[in-house]
């Protein structure tokens, strides 16, 4: 099992080192300010992105690694998720693919996902519900490859078809977990592997279909015995993180 920072090539083996390194975005990073708070984001170069949040006296308590990948996809965004006290810090559960049905009279989407938004404040001026286009990372945690569908659908313990997601709603049970996380099943349509100019550690980003849904995936180089090829499967746990498309871009 993998980390969403070391699929963005960002490796830390202790809360230390992920509040040191969280130092580095501050220090390194451009300032993004919100009416609740200011953020430091540090870019490199390869799409990837560490978010630094900062307390009220500017210092960083947390980081949360995207990737600003081409992925494009329409929401219904259904619920604000806050899991502390820190303006800061928030989730989005939304229906992807919404269908124009009014909540009560049939599900207004295909299904929910819960992800974790790296500039969670800057749209704290968006109201709720609402459909936008969310821009989604998924970081591998656990993840396996397969050469074609084909190659997949001839596995006889698979969990899901191929075209699926499982999130962590539909496995909450009676008490929600409201994570940022979901089970993927799809296919692979390009892939580039891209190495971290900070850290020169390697990863490898997909953009994968799952159904008609897509996600940018990435994953640690280090971690693949073989790598993603264009027309195969990867199926896994991944973390996700999205940001709100609100310009057309």
């Amino acid at each position: 099992m993998t980390t969403p920072l070391a699929s963005v090539g960002f490796k830390v083996f202790s809360s230390e080192e992920a509040m040191q390194l969280a130092s580095v975005v501050a220090q390194r990073g451009e300032r993004v300010g919100t009416a609740l708070g200011s953020y430091m984001v540090l870019k490199t170069g390869t799409r990837s992105q560490l978010w630094a949040k900062l307390d009220e006296e500017n210092r960083p308590y947390s980081i949360c690694p995207h990737f600003e990948g081409d992925s494009r996809n329409p929401v219904l965004l259904a619920q604000r998720i806050k899991y502390n006290n820190k303006p800061l810090d928030g989730r989005y559960l939304a229906w992807m693919n919404p269908n124009g049905n009014t909540p009560g009279f049939g599900p207004p989407g295909e299904y929910t996902i819960i992800f974790e938004c790296p500039n969670f404040a800057y749209y704290n001026f968006v109201e709720i519900p609402c459909n936008v286009t969310v821009q989604l990372a998924a970081a591998a945690r656990e993840v396996s490859l397969y050469n074609s569908v084909e190659e997949y659908n001839y596995k006889q313990d698979k969990i899901c078809p191929v075209g699926s997601v499982i999130g962590s709603a539909a496995n909450a049970g009676a008490t929600p977990a409201y994570l940022p996380e979901a089970y993927i099943c799809g296919v692979v349509e390009r892939t580039q592997v891209f190495e971290n100019p900070f850290t020169h550690y390697y990863f490898q980003w997909a953009l994968v279909t799952v159904g008609n849904v897509q996600f940018d995936v990435c994953i640690d180089a280090a971690t693949l015995e073989v790598p993603m090829v264009a027309g195969g499967v990867v199926a896994g746990d991944f973390h996700l993180s999205g940001q709100l498309i609100l310009d057309g871009a």
